[in-house]
C-alpha cells in the first residue's frame, strides 16, 4: 500500500473475466493486493526466512478468512482464490511451510513495481529495452562474423529454425530434451541421437539427454570425484570464511542472540525466545542474512 490508498488499473476493471467475478472474488483479489508488499521483505517462516518480493503476500488461508468478510466461509475463500488463478490475476506458490499469493494481472503487477511510472512511459520502456535487446544481439553475430573471417574460418550460420525443425522431427523426444538441444548445434544433436539410436530405442529419452550433456560436447572434461570434492570443500571454505566475517561486522548487533554456528551445510542463530533462524551455507544464504541483519536488527 503506498500513501494510504492502492492503485488499480481500468484494464483490470474492463476485464470481462473481472467483471462476471463475483463480488466476494473481487474482494479477495483486493484483500491480497492490499497486504502485497511493494519491496523486497524478509519474512520468519518458522526460523527459515523467505524473500518476499514485490506482488507478493505470504498467509495462511484460515488468517485471510479474518481479513475478509465476516460472512466469508473457508471453503469460499479456496474456491475464490481457485478463480481468480484461472482467470490469472493471481498465482500460487508453496515455500517451506507458507502459501505465498502472488499478483499475476501484469498492468496491476507494473503500478506495484514502478509506482510512479505511467502506462505510456511503461510501453515506451518496454518497446526501448526490446530494440536495445534486438541490436545488442545483432552486434553480437557480427563481431562473431568478423572475428571467423579474421582467422580465415568460413562461418557457417545455423538458423534456428531448421534447428528447431529438426530437433522436433525427432520421434517420440520429450520436451525437456528439446530445450536441451536448443543450447548445442545441429551437428552436436545429430552426432548425440546417431550414438542413442545404435543401442536400444529403450530409455531413448534418458539416453540422448546423457549423450548430449556428457558425451559429445567438445572441450567439456568430465571433473573426476576428488576434483568435484575438492571444489566443493574449497567453496564451502570460502562461505564459511565470509559468514564469519559477517559475524565480525556485525557482532554488536547479533549480541541478543544465543548463539551464531556455522555448520558444513547451513548456517544457524539461535535466539532468545521462539524458533531458530537458518539459512543455506551458500552465497544466497549469506545474502540473505545479510538483508535480514540489515532490514530487521539494524532498524532497532
Amino acid at each position: 500500500m503506498s500513501n494510504g490508498h492502492i492503485r488499480i488499473p481500468r484494464s483490470l476493471l474492463r476485464n470481462p473475466l473481472w467483471i462476471s467475478l463475483k463480488p466476494s472474488h473481487k474482494e479477495i483479489f483486493l484483500v491480497v493486493l492490499d497486504h502485497a508488499v511493494y519491496y523486497e521483505t524478509p519474512f520468519d517462516d518458522f526460523g527459515q526466512i523467505l524473500i518476499l518480493q514485490p506482488g507478493e503476500f505470504c498467509i495462511p488461508l484460515r488468517k485471510l478468512l479474518d481479513l475478509c468478510s465476516p460472512d466469508f466461509s473457508k471453503n469460499e475463500i479456496e474456491r475464490g482464490i481457485k478463480k481468480l488463478i484461472l482467470c490469472q490475476f493471481l498465482r500460487q506458490e508453496v515455500r517451506h511451510r507458507k502459501s505465498i499469493l502472488i499478483i499475476s494481472h501484469l498492468d496491476t503487477y507494473n503500478l506495484i513495481i514502478k509506482k510512479d511510472e505511467t502506462d505510456i512511459e511503461t510501453n515506451l520502456r518496454q518497446t526501448r529495452d526490446k530494440l536495445e535487446t534486438q541490436s545488442n544481439k545483432q552486434r553480437k553475430q557480427e563481431c562473431f562474423k568478423e572475428q571467423q573471417q579474421a582467422i580465415d574460418v568460413p562461418v557457417v550460420v545455423v538458423f534456428s529454425d531448421e534447428k528447431e525443425e529438426f530437433i522436433k522431427s525427432i520421434a517420440g523426444i520429450s520436451k525437456t530434451n528439446i530445450k536441451l538441444c536448443l543450447k548445442y548445434s545441429i551437428e552436436e544433436v545429430k552426432i548425440a541421437l546417431e550414438a542413442t539410436l545404435e543401442g536400444k530405442v529403450d530409455n531413448f529419452n534418458k539416453k540422448f539427454n546423457t549423450a548430449l550433456k556428457e558425451k559429445w560436447v567438445p572441450n567439456k572434461p568430465k571433473k573426476s570425484i576428488e576434483e568435484s570434492n575438492q571444489d566443493k570443500l574449497s567453496k564451502r571454505q570460502v562461505f564459511k570464511s565470509k559468514a564469519d566475517q559477517l559475524y565480525k561486522e556485525n557482532f554488536h548487533l547479533l549480541s541478543e542472540y544465543k548463539s551464531f554456528k556455522v555448520y558444513d551445510d547451513r548456517i544457524v542463530m539461535e535466539p532468545q525466545k521462539g524458533a531458530f533462524h537458518t539459512v543455506d551455507l551458500s552465497q544466497e544464504g549469506i545474502d540473505i542474512l545479510e538483508y535480514f541483519i540489515q532490514t530487521n536488527l539494524r532498524e532497532k
